[in-house]
């Protein structure tokens, strides 16, 4: 991958979302030096400016930042991301997307160690004991 990479309005790009990458689409573009957020319309594809509106962050107004829609997700996720969570979409990235999706996979099948240790489901355990018996009410047996 290159150190610098250019991410293209309209184009597609791997987005770090918590611990995973998910494709997402380039929707608008945010200049800080022209302080205008670049994006093209739905029905002609026409190179649009605009000023920010009150709903962008900012946090993000000395920073080039993207909107970006991820690939099969509700609207509700769409955000502006820095390019530091962004990785161009190619055989690298898309391999690396791969990989962490396995890791997690792997670390979730991971058994978990109940906190008395035991990991055979004794039920005689010391945890596990009642201490006597008891109805099923919870009342006792006298």
């Amino acid at each position: 991958m290159s150190s610098n990479p250019t991410f293209e309005l309209n184009n597609r790009a791997l987005v770090y979302q918590g611990p995973l990458l998910y494709e997402a689409k380039i929707l608008k573009v945010y200049q800080p030096e022209s302080q205008l957020i670049k994006y093209k319309t739905e029905r002609h594809g026409e190179l649009k400016e605009s000023k920010p509106t009150s709903k962008f962050p900012s946090k993000y107004k000395s920073t080039k930042v993207y909107f970006v829609h991820y690939l099969g997700w509700s609207t509700k996720w769409d955000e502006w991301v820095l390019p530091s969570r962004m990785l161009e979409k190619n055989t690298e990235s898309l391999l690396l997307q791969k990989n962490l999706k396995l890791k997690l996979e792997e670390e979730q099948k991971q058994p978990e160690i109940p906190l008395d240790g035991n990991m055979n489901g004794d039920l005689n355990s010391s945890s596990a004991s009642t201490g006597g018996s008891t109805t099923t009410n919870g009342l006792g047996a006298g």
